[in-house]
């Protein structure tokens, strides 16, 4: 729950960490989006299989080395998605290229990555 950072410690030292400062990512809901159950099952097990969730989380809940796709506006695109996902313009940024992917998988992920937002998503009271 803390930013990444290197600490140093002394003997007898009474500093304290700071309170929690990094904010819990917000899945960002888009009811345009329309969710087709089956492709997001197939994209679970290519979020899977393909190891995303080494550097965006179990269950597409990123723990804050990478984005928290529930949360990014990258997936609702499919043809953004595509240029960082497999053709990846973001590889000096750490995110490497899955060229190996076919659209139906990446559409498949795309559904998976917004159903994980909807489910994840907190509904305010009314």
């Amino acid at each position: 729950e803390q930013p990444r950072r290197l600490m140093t410690f002394t003997l007898d030292g009474k500093a304290q960490l700071p309170k929690k400062q990094i904010a819990a990512p917000t899945p960002l809901i888009d009811a345009e989006f329309k969710i087709d159950a089956n492709k997001a099952a197939r994209g679970e097990m290519v979020f899977g299989v393909k190891n995303c969730v080494v550097c965006h989380g179990v269950g597409a809940v990123a723990g804050g080395f990478a984005p928290d796709l529930r949360a990014s506006p990258i997936p609702l695109s499919a043809s953004g998605f595509a240029l960082i996902v497999r053709d990846g313009i973001l590889q000096q940024r750490g995110m490497p290229s899955f060229s190996e992917l076919s659209d139906a998988d990446l559409e498949a992920m795309r559904h998976y990555l917004r159903k994980r937002a909807r489910e994840t998503a907190v509904v305010s009271p009314k």
